[in-house]
């Protein structure tokens, strides 16, 4: 259960560093 908390840590950062990349290059 502490690996599945950390992938999704871990994919949440990646989807807000994503929309922050987008969004300065929109």
């Amino acid at each position: 259960m502490r690996n599945l908390n950390h992938i999704k840590l871990k994919l949440s950062s990646f989807v807000d560093i994503d929309s922050d990349f987008i969004s300065k290059n929109a």
